[in-house]
This record gives structure tokens, C-alpha cells and sequence, in this order.
């Protein structure tokens, strides 16, 4: 069988958080918190991305998940929003690692709750057809932002 959309999502999830971890570990360490927050981004990003483009939308557009979606897609400007202070902070500055820490909590609660709630109405309410055309457009955006190709 194909890819499964759920355990792809997870295991994206999995890498933004050790990478997380990483980061909180190399607090000191300048170089080492840059390289890691580069590698943050190349993960998180076309994630965020992609979930936005084509997972929330679907479930946006169902009665049963719409609430849930919409609660999503605040989470991730919220995310992005102190993504983009952290970009432009030093991060020898001891407001970095606060900031990030609070980037943290928020990544990482919206984690749980997509895996915990958002997973599991997605599965009520989405065909297995719409979940293969959302896994195939999900990895498509994903691949687009990576490699820098205008998203379609």
C-alpha cells in the first residue's frame, strides 16, 4: 500500500521535535543552535506549508471538522509568527532561547493536538480516495517548497 498520510504527518512531527530537543541542548553553542534551526526550518516549514495548502482546507470544508481546522490554522500563524521573530533575533541574545522555548510549547502542543484530535476526526470524516489524493498533493507541495519550485 502507499504511503499512509497519518504516519507521514507523525513522522514529520518526530523530526521537528528532536530537532527541537537538539536546539534546547545546544543552547550555549551558537554555531551549533544556527546550523539546527536551519535544519528546524528545512523540516517545519514545508510542513506547515503543506498541511495549510491542501490537509486544513480539506478539513475545513467538512461540517464535522471545520472548528478544528480553523483552530489549526491559528496555531500555525502563531507558530510562523514567532518563527519569524526568532529569524531575526541574534541568537547569542538570551532572548532567543526564551522565544524559542515558547516556539517550542506551541509547536509541540500543536502536535498533540493534531495527532490526538485532528487525526482521529480526519478519519471519520475524510474517504480513504480523499486521503490518498491528500497524501499525493500533501508530498507534491512538500517537494515544490523544498526544492523552491512555485507551488501549483
Amino acid at each position: 500500500m502507499a504511503k499512509d498520510l497519518f504516519s507521514e504527518l507523525h513522522t514529520d512531527h518526530q523530526k521537528v521535535k528532536e530537532i527541537m530537543s537538539k536546539i534546547v541542548k545546544a543552547s550555549g553553542d551558537i554555531s551549533a543552535k544556527g546550523t539546527l534551526f536551519t535544519a528546524l526550518e528545512d523540516e517545519l516549514i514545508p510542513h506547515l506549508e503543506s498541511e495549510e495548502a491542501v490537509f486544513y482546507p480539506a478539513l475545513e470544508s467538512k461540517e464535522q471538522s471545520h472548528k478544528e481546522a480553523l483552530e489549526a490554522l491559528e496555531e500555525h500563524l502563531v507558530a510562523k509568527k514567532i518563527h519569524e521573530e526568532l529569524k531575526t533575533l541574534d541568537k547569542s541574545d538570551e532572548h532567543w532561547d526564551a522565544k524559542f522555548m515558547v516556539f517550542k510549547e506551541v509547536v509541540e502542543h500543536h502536535i498533540q493536538e493534531e495527532e490526538k484530535k485532528i487525526f482521529a476526526v480526519a478519519r471519520k470524516v475524510l474517504s480513504d480516495d480523499e486521503v490518498a489524493d491528500i497524501q499525493t498533493l500533501f508530498d507534491q507541495q512538500k517537494l515544490e517548497i523544498k526544492s523552491g519550485s512555485p507551488a501549483a
